[in-house]
C-alpha cells in the first residue's frame, strides 16, 4: 500500500433532494476521505431535514422547479469549476456513488489522486445489488459491504468523476470534455443496494415535475417494474474474481474512448455484465 506526504487539496460536490439514506453515508465517507470542510452539497430545496445542519460542509441552494437534467448538469459543472479555483482536484458524484481506491494499493481516495496522473480520473463502474432471498434489508448503521456482497460491472457508471481541469459534463455526468484515465478506482453505485428504499425513493420521484420525462422512465416506473428488475438481477449467476480488475471490460471502454480523440465529449460505450461478481473481503469497511 502506498502513502504520500504531499497530498493535494480535494473537494467533493453532490446535488441532493430529500436523500435521507444516502446523504448521511456520503457525508461520512467523503468526510473521512477528504475532510468534511471540503464537501459542497447543492441542495435542490430538500424539506426532510437532511440538509438542515451540514456544517462544516457547505450548502448551496439550487431552486426547485421541474427537473431539467441539462440545466442541472450545466450548473454543477460550472460550480465544480468555480470550486476548483481553490483546490487541486474536484470530485463530482451523486450521493449514492462512492469512489473507493483499491485498499491493497492505496491508503485513501486522496492517496489515489496523488499517485494517479490525468486530467479526469474515471472509475470502474459497479452497481451494488441487493440479492433477494439471500440478503436482508439494508441496515444503514452497519457496514454496507458486510451486508451487500455482489456487484455488476456497468460501463455507464465508469464516470470521469475526479477532474483537475475545468470540465463540461454531459447530462448524467457519465461523460465529459476531458479524456478519462482509468486505474484501480471503483465507483460503487448503491441505487440497487436496497429493495425497500428503492421503492420508497421511486414513490417520491414519480411525483416530481419533469421537463423531459421521455429519458427518465426508470425514475417514474411502477413498483411492479422495479420489483421485476430486482428479481432479474437477483437471478444472475454469481462469480468470484479475486483480482477484481475487470480488465477486459475497461479495455473495451478505453478503446472506444480513444477513438473519440476529436470529440468535444468523450462518451462511454454501454458494456454490462450479465452476472454478479462477489466483493473481495478487503472492501468490507471501505464505505461505512
Amino acid at each position: 500500500m502506498s502513502t504520500s506526504i504531499n497530498q493535494p487539496r480535494v473537494a467533493a460536490v453532490t446535488m441532493v433532494w430529500n436523500e435521507m439514506l444516502f446523504l448521511p453515508l456520503w457525508l461520512d465517507y467523503y468526510g473521512r476521505q477528504l475532510g468534511r470542510e471540503n464537501l459542497f452539497i447543492i441542495d435542490n430545496d430538500s424539506d426532510d431535514g437532511t440538509t438542515a445542519d451540514l456544517y462544516p460542509s457547505s450548502r448551496v441552494r439550487y431552486r426547485r422547479s421541474e427537473f431539467d437534467d441539462v440545466a442541472r448538469t450545466a450548473f454543477v459543472s460550472s460550480f465544480a469549476n468555480l470550486v476548483r479555483r481553490d483546490y487541486d482536484a474536484v470530485v463530482v458524484t451523486d450521493c449514492d456513488e462512492f469512489l473507493v481506491a483499491d485498499p491493497t494499493q492505496y491508503s485513501s481516495l486522496k492517496d489515489y489522486i496523488t499517485q494517479t496522473p490525468g486530467d479526469a480520473l474515471a472509475a470502474i463502474g459497479l452497481n451494488v445489488h441487493h440479492v433477494l432471498g439471500l440478503e436482508a434489508a439494508l441496515d444503514p448503521t452497519k457496514s454496507i459491504f458486510e451486508q451487500r456482497r455482489h456487484v455488476q460491472f456497468v460501463s455507464p457508471m465508469c464516470k470521469p468523476a475526479i477532474t483537475r481541469k475545468d470540465v463540461v459534463y454531459a447530462p448524467g455526468f457519465h461523460s465529459c470534455s476531458l479524456s478519462p484515465t482509468f486505474g484501480r478506482l471503483y465507483n460503487f453505485h448503491l441505487r440497487w443496494a436496497d429493495y425497500d428504499y428503492a421503492l420508497k425513493r421511486l414513490s417520491m420521484t414519480r411525483e416530481m415535475a419533469w421537463k423531459d420525462s421521455s429519458n427518465w422512465h426508470y425514475q417514474r416506473q411502477s413498483d411492479q417494474e422495479t420489483a421485476a428488475q430486482f428479481r432479474y438481477f437477483s437471478g444472475f449467476e454469481r462469480r468470484v474474481d479475486d483480482e477484481f480488475k475487470f480488465s477486459d471490460r475497461i479495455a473495451e471502454v478505453s478503446a472506444s474512448i480513444s477513438e473519440q480523440a476529436s470529440s468535444p465529449i468523450y462518451k462511454l460505450p454501454d458494456v454490462r455484465d450479465k452476472f454478479l461478481t462477489s466483493l473481495p473481503a478487503r472492501f468490507n469497511r471501505s464505505v461505512l
